[in-house]
């Protein structure tokens, strides 16, 4: 029976007084069972540490008030296999509490509600939440990249529960191990990054546990932490990543088969049960499958379901009757009966200018039940300007499918019609039509088309896209005043390549519609036309669709609207997205490009790690796309070129070694566009400015391998936990070979082809090595992250080499540090803050005090630190020196827009500021504002008040401050 504790735990709740918390918030240790019926009744309750959340949010907050008018109250227990959260909440409008159902996952925050924020990994980088409603209505969310995105495709199973008072309501939370589907265990910390917030609506009050800096809740970065949290049990680490359905039938029958995506650990794989429910219904239970290592597939067939279109699939993996994977996921179940895909003419169903077309080839897959297909065939018809009359071709079914190939003269311009039907004894059972065209050369502008090898052909020259993403985003002034772009960027050679055709930039309010499965408004084609008739006569590459639908719940339906309608007006152009989840918009696009980002950070023992794996993130995600796209879509890549160091202190920039492993592991895995995002912060790492350069270097240089039409080797490669990846390719009677270790630690490879027999000796290419090749096997050792590019033939030496590009390096990272500056190196030590008018989104990812130190003190001088918001002038920054004192003479501050500054130093002890310099006319827009005191100043802080900026070509300049030195 259940020990009741109603007046022990009101006892605890109403006394005024929280139970006395550690240093350090702590979660208490799940004594005894939760009845989850949200009245907080349960014995367990009455032992946990209450607190109270104490803060208004900060666009809330007055010089008087900046506490909650109203108390709420949580506990967090943990039990083995889940967390529970308790809350209550004082309120006297209880009439005002809107009471009525929401869907799951609806609009939770238009009501009354509470908000959990949960970051198992303690790095402020991705991080949970769940909301409730005061009538129990549920959504939860996942957040990446601190804050900046989110997946829509996040919908773990959890319960809830709330219960109401006469001047309170309360909730009751459950959260299994299993909502935490998607890190593994290895990424848990014993201590989290937590917050809890709360939302009343009668009077527009949001309250906060942790004191957030801004306004917005989702600000991890200012999360407080929490020890006694779990860490998930390493037999957890099974996940089911993504589901694919395939109807059959019609109306009333339709069949369909399920295809799982899962992730599992060597511990995890292994035999499971898997039970699958549609709407709360049994579509099958307790089905044994057996889950690969790493990634992999499990498959249920002819599985009977209601409806097609939109639907919500519940999906459960149990071993010896424990859930150890469970969530939701959303669905579109497509049900074309016949769809045709062509090979021939490859790219676009369109021949462009300078092609040859001597047969149409291709094949129809037949979404039909198998019964219905036995004695059909598929009759094609091929008809257009210049051709005889229509002469049907019959054509075999097998496995659901027919293969069709016929010659076709060569074809005038004009368009051109592929009709074909699956028939039966004289029945007509499916039917689809394909468009095909012959194109004249473009009016004007340019010729863009992929051909059958996966290279972005230009003007009829093949192309590795070697660019930037947002090359201009946050660059300073003293940047834009002596570089110009692309010429200061050796190797790229590409400096604009988008046309940006997404929706919600093109017709402003238009994000709801765009979440529908229906076609665009006239309003958004009219928009569309508009910016395809500007593009006509450019040089871009390409149409940007869509920036990451599946975080935004963007329909794949809508998208491949767009995508028809852009390739009916401007063939002459591909279309790209950017997606981490190819398999859903393999209809909207013909590039893809991905940027799974690694995340290094260094953690609280200073050992620098991943925050993903190479092998996880750019080998896979190039896969997907390779394998979504059947191979028809061109992969492009965007390997991290910034530090998250705005959202945790542990970020750091990708090292060399890690950058050229993202790139070569990329390219091995079939990725033939580069796009490093973003620019500025290129100028402000050194290891990314080298390594961005040196890369791009050595791909211009494989090109003829990378442009050859052979097919890459067959290769097999032996390497501990697989953790290789390889690539080798013929052109000319040569071979070249790119193998790049993906591990964190040293190993040994064996990489074995039969075409590698006649190949004697491998030669560094732009790095020095020479290795034996015996019986078509070469043994190759790697450091860490290891990359290794080969040749057949021996490098002529020309351009760059690895050895001498890593002296380099290291000679330029000494440089940094100024003989005397008393600053350099002290990055932590130092605490930056600023007037709080500035711009959240000022230098870097934001002005945050998170990293703003370490910028203004890294040794780089003409990188943007701080920029001031738009608000106008003055605007002051300020750093305090959190070990000791500094004492000093000279001060510099570095910046290419400040005319007139006050400089003001605050001495130990003290808290008013006293005026150290002015400053008035400073034209050293290429230097820095330089003051010498007459007598050693000793501060404990130092602040720069900007007055006046310098004009620009608009007007006044924003006031920009790229590093601050001091000397004795």
């Amino acid at each position: 029976m259940r020990k009741k504790a109603m007046a022990v735990a009101t006892s605890v709740l109403l006394s005024g007084g929280l139970a006395m918390a550690a240093e350090r918030p702590s979660a208490n240790p799940l004594s005894g069972s939760i009845e989850l019926d949200g009245r907080l009744d349960d014995a367990a309750w009455a032992q946990a540490t209450w607190r109270a959340i104490p803060y208004l949010s900060k666009s809330q907050q007055t010089a008087t008030r900046t506490a909650p008018s109203v108390e709420t109250r949580f506990a967090v227990l943990t039990g083995p296999d889940a967390i529970y959260v308790g809350m209550r909440c004082e309120e006297p409008l209880m009439n005002k509490l809107a009471a009525g159902p929401l869907p799951r996952n609806g609009t939770v925050w238009e009501r009354d509600c509470i908000e959990i924020f949960l970051d198992p990994q303690g790095r402020g980088m991705e991080y949970h939440q769940f909301m409730v409603s005061a009538g129990n209505g549920q959504f939860n969310g996942y957040s990446m990249e601190a804050g900046n995105i989110s997946d829509s495709e996040f919908d773990a199973v959890w319960q809830s529960a709330v219960a109401r008072a006469a001047d309170h309501w309360s909730v009751e939370v459950r959260l299994p191990m299993t909502v935490f589907y998607k890190s593994f265990s290895s990424q848990f910390r014993d201590v989290w990054k937590v917050n809890i917030c709360r939302e009343r609506k009668a009077v527009r009050e949001n309250s906060t546990w942790s004191r957030l800096e801004v306004a917005n809740f989702h600000s991890p970065q200012y999360f407080n932490v929490m020890g006694g949290l779990p860490v998930k049990g390493a037999a957890y680490d099974v996940h089911l990543t993504g589901l694919a359905v395939q109807a059959f039938g019609k109306p009333g029958a339709w069949k369909a088969d399920l295809r799982f995506q899962t992730e599992a650990t060597a511990a995890t794989a292994g035999d499971y049960r898997l039970s699958v429910w549609l709407d709360e219904t049994a579509l099958a239970t307790d089905r044994p499958v057996t889950v690969a290592r790493e990634s992999g597939e499990v498959r249920l067939t002819d599985v009977a379901i209601p409806a097609v279109g939109r639907q919500v699939f519940k999906a459960t993996l149990t071993k010896d009757g424990v859930v150890r994977a469970e969530r939701y996921f959303k669905v579109r179940i497509d049900s074309e009966p016949l769809r045709v895909t062509l090979t021939k003419p490859f790219y676009a169903d369109c021949v462009f200018p300078g092609q040859t077309l001597a047969a149409i080839e291709g094949r129809a897959a037949m979404n039909l039940p198998a019964g219905d297909l036995e004695g059909a065939t598929l009759r094609t018809t091929f008809a257009g300007p210049g051709l005889p009359g229509p002469a049907p071709r019959e054509w075999p079914i097998a496995n659901g499918g027919a293969a069709f190939s016929f010659p076709v003269p060569e074809l005038a311009v004009g368009d051109y019609t592929l009709d074909c039907r699956v028939v039966r004894q004289g029945s007509e059972l499916a039917a689809a039509t394909v468009a095909v065209r012959r194109l004249p050369p473009p009016p004007k502008g340019i010729c863009v088309y992929i051909d059958e090898h996966l290279n972005l052909v230009v003007d009829g020259t093949p192309r590795i896209l070697r660019s930037w993403y947002a090359p201009e985003y946050l660059v300073s002034q003293a940047l834009q005043d002596r570089i110009r772009y692309p010429a200061d960027c050796p190797f790229v050679n590409t400096a604009h390549f988008d046309i940006s055709m997404e929706g919600e930039r093109l017709l402003p309010g238009s994000r709801k519609a765009m979440e529908q499965d229906a076609e665009p408004s006239a309003e958004m084609y009219a928009a569309m036309l508009k910016v395809i008739e500007r593009a006509r006569g450019s040089k871009l590459l390409c149409y940007y669709l869509c920036d990451e639908p599946e975080f935004r719940n963007i329909s794949p339906v809508y998208l491949e609207h767009q995508y028809r309608f852009i390739k009916k007006h401007d063939p002459y152009r591909p279309v790209r997205i950017g997606t981490t989840q190819p398999a859903k918009f393999t209809r909207c696009a013909d590039i893809m490009s991905t940027h799974p980002y690694i995340g290094p950070y260094v953690d609280d023992r200073g050992v620098r790690k991943l925050g993903r794996t190479l092998k996880s993130t750019y080998a896979r995600r190039v896969q997907e796309i390779l394998e979504a796209g059947a191979g028809r879509i061109l992969p492009w890549t965007t390997p991290q070129a910034f530090s998250y160091g705005t959202a945790s202190r542990n970020a750091v920039y990708p090292n060399f070694a890690e950058y050229r492993a993202m790139v070569f592991t990329s390219l091995a895995a079939g990725a033939r566009g580069f796009k490093p995002f973003i620019r500025f912060d290129y100028y402000n790492s050194l290891d990314l400015h080298y390594g961005v350069d040196f890369c791009f270097e050595v791909i211009a240089g494989m090109e003829p391998f990378l442009f050859a039409h052979e097919q890459p080797l067959d290769l097999r490669v032996k390497a501990p936990d697989d953790g290789v990846i390889a690539w080798a390719k013929r052109a000319d009677g040569e071979v070249m070979l790119v193998a790049v270790n993906m591990l964190d630690r040293p190993l040994g490879a064996a990489i074995e082809s039969p075409e590698l027999g006649p190949v004697r000796r491998l030669f560094g290419f732009h790095q020095a090595g020479e290795f034996a090749v015996e019986n078509g096997c070469v043994k190759l050792a790697f450091v860490p992250y290891g990359v290794w590019v080969l040749g057949s033939a021996k490098w002529d030496g020309a351009g760059s080499g690895l050895e001498q590009v890593l002296e380099k390096l290291e000679a330029a990272k000494a440089a940094l540090a100024k003989p005397g500056n008393l600053l350099f190196g002290t990055h932590r030590d130092v605490v930056a803050t600023f007037d709080p008018r500035t711009s959240r989104w000022g230098g870097g990812w934001g002005n945050s005090r998170l990293d703003l130190g370490e910028r203004l003190t890294d040794g780089y001088a003409d990188c943007l630190a701080f920029t001031s918001g738009q608000e106008g002038l003055p605007v002051w920054l300020e750093l305090a020196f959190a070990k000791e004192p500094i004492a000093f003479r000279t001060v510099k501050v570095y910046t290419a827009t400040i005319a007139d500054a006050d400089l003001f130093v605050r001495t130990p002890g003290g808290e008013d500021w006293s005026k150290l310099a002015e400053i008035r006319g400073n034209t050293n827009w290429a230097g820095c504002i330089s003051f010498t005191a007459p007598a050693p100043v000793t501060a404990a802080g130092f602040r720069v008040v900007a007055r006046k900026t310098r004009m620009g070509k608009s007007g006044p300049l924003k006031a920009e401050i790229y590093e601050i030195e001091m000397y004795r």
